[in-house]
């Protein structure tokens, strides 16, 4: 059983929509994107299915290259492979874009990999166009039903529900098949953290390259334009260095066991001549991990180690153990 599940990516529900100066179009450049309700429970149907009769679920969407994002999030749900079509960002109208997704299909069947189900959400949550599943349907060839909100597959067919007047309408067709679900057929899971994680390096070399072309101040300037709280982050070895607090001993230089002599901030004035004592470590990134895996994600314990094992997660420090005496400092 192969499945594909067509995807398209949307502004996200709430979120305050802006004219580009010529009142044209929709400008982008601050704007959270999600993936389309209706179609958020098609991958999640997909997933299903594939758990219960085997097989392999592949997620395609047609968009610019920033559309990853949201094949990415299918990936973390649990889909094996993502395809996109990309384009230059401007929307595509429905006959268009039904056009592309059925050419993809036939160049995956010329590939040697035929689908049994393709699986599209009733309707975008942005144009509401209820077209592009038909369409593709109409251009392949294949038997569709459209506004699902059961299904069910065996002996090479599916039986899908629907609502009517007065009940539900119940239709049998033979795969390969065009099915359109809709919003409440189930509840999508939340892309898991391992999920996640599987494509850190990846999402971190995106994130790097972005990075590298902006200053902090910049960074901050772009999410706090977004509605994203933000501040400057600085490393724990390269903290800001103001003139004026240098020159009253602000920063000082403090040793440290795992990762060496780093300089913090301190007090700017001393309430005794009593010497300062650093008792414990300073927090470490990945100090509380285990805590955040645990207690708020909710993973066991075998989870938590299994992602150890892996090396996705650490401690930086162990809770309980002895300090050394070299992590009591004076000065």
């Amino acid at each position: 059983m192969n499945v594909l599940v067509c995807i398209k990516r949307v502004p996200e529900t709430g979120a305050r929509i802006t004219l580009t100066p010529d009142q044209q179009e929709i400008d982008t450049r601050h704007l959270g994107f999600t993936i389309s309700p209706h179609e958020e429970c098609a991958v999640e149907e997909a997933l299903r299915l594939v758990a219960a009769h085997g097989g392999s679920t592949t997620v395609l969407t047609l968009g610019p290259e920033a559309a990853v994002e949201q094949l990415r999030n299918a990936l973390a749900m649990g889909c094996d492979a993502a395809v996109l079509l990309e384009t230059d960002g401007r929307e595509w109208d429905p006959m268009a874009t039904a056009a592309a997704i059925a050419d993809a299909v036939r160049a995956q069947r010329d590939q040697g990999r035929d689908f049994d189900l393709l699986l599209f959400g009733n309707e975008a949550a942005d144009t509401g166009d209820y077209q592009v599943g038909i369409r593709v349907a109409h251009a392949l060839g294949l038997p569709c039903v459209t506004g699902v909100k059961a299904l069910e597959l065996a002996n090479g067919s599916a039986v899908a529900r629907r609502e009517a007047s007065g009940g539900l309408e119940e239709l049998e067709l033979a795969l390969p098949a065009v099915i359109t679900v809709k919003e409440g057929i189930n509840l999508p899971r939340f892309a898991s953290v391992p999920g996640r994680l599987r494509h850190r390096q990846e999402i971190d070399a995106h994130l790097s390259e972005w990075t590298r072309q902006h200053t902090n101040r910049a960074v901050t300037d772009i999410l706090e334009a977004a509605g994203v709280a933000a501040g400057p982050v600085y490393s724990i070895t390269g903290p800001p260095s103001d003139p004026h607090l240098e020159a009253v001993g602000y920063y000082r230089e403090v040793p440290h066991s795992l990762i060496g002599p780093y300089r913090r901030p301190g007090p700017v004035w001393h309430m005794s001549e009593t010497p300062v004592q650093f008792r414990i470590p300073t927090n470490l990134l990945g100090e509380h991990n285990r805590d955040v895996f645990c207690g708020i994600l909710g993973l066991s314990e075998e989870e938590y180690l299994e992602l150890e094992r892996q090396d996705i997660t650490g401690d930086a420090y162990k809770p309980g153990a002895d300090l050394d005496p070299e992590d009591r400092v004076t000065s």
